[in-house]
């Protein structure tokens, strides 16, 4: 028997599964799995909705923003990258106009 006879096939830490079609439940349970253990904050964000931030549109005119305020949009952001990176670019394409990872998560 050779070596890579004996290697299993499994799911790796660092990216998130790929969505291959007729296979969605599979894949969004894999996918709640590997986000709640990478990043629970991405997870809420994804199942919850973007966490807001008040005051929002006087500080996208300034530069006056606060860490956490960084932070929010940051977790916002990387929620939403985190779903895209599991599609092909036609189901990407399909979301363009989603804005939110919560809109993504339930188109």
């Amino acid at each position: 028997m050779t070596s890579s006879s004996t290697v299993s096939v499994g799911i790796a830490n660092t990216k998130p599964p790929v969505l291959i079609r007729g296979q969605y439940q599979h894949w969004k349970d894999l996918f709640t799995k590997w986000i709640q253990s990478n990043d629970y904050q991405c997870w809420l964000v994804i199942h919850l909705g973007d966490k807001q931030i008040k005051d929002l549109d006087l500080k996208l005119k300034s530069h006056d923003w606060e860490q956490d305020d960084l932070n929010t949009m940051e977790k916002n952001s990387k929620a939403q990258m985190y779903i895209t990176n599991a599609l092909c670019q036609e189901d990407v394409e399909k979301l363009q106009s989603c804005t939110s990872a919560k809109a993504k998560w339930e188109a």
